[in-house]
């Protein structure tokens, strides 16, 4: 298969949005578009991290700076991220600072949560 077909898959298998995918991954929107249309090619780390974490979906590692991401899309305080998530802040504060890591799930339940919040949004 082609590498960029296995972008876009790789996107699609997560239920994540171009964009999500994009700063999961931690590179620019525009990139990322590039990548699945086969217009750019990928560094060696970059294929390496999405092979490491394509090895088990359900398994994979979330970065801090995908935390960040998600309260800055909403808005959100760390206090009231961690919340919504039913942990406390200082175990939310551990992840972003890289002395815990992310539990696999969370990556799921905050895709969850965020379509709740942008459903809360739209009315």
């Amino acid at each position: 298969m082609k590498k960029h077909l296995e972008f876009k898959s790789l996107r699609e298998q997560t239920g994540m949005s171009v964009k999500e995918a994009a700063d999961f991954f931690g590179v620019p929107l525009s990139t990322w578009y590039s990548y699945e249309n086969g217009e750019a090619a990928p560094s060696q780390d970059l294929l390496t991290n999405v092979a490491r974490r394509k090895l088990n979906l359900s398994q994979v590692t979330m970065s801090p700076r995908y935390l960040s991401v998600f309260c800055e899309r909403f808005k959100l305080s760390q206090q009231v991220a961690a919340a919504l998530i039913g942990v406390s802040r200082v175990t939310f504060n551990r992840w972003l600072n890289k002395k815990s890591p992310i539990p696999p799930h969370l990556f799921h339940t905050l895709r969850d949560l965020a379509k709740e919040l942008k459903s809360q949004e739209e009315s």
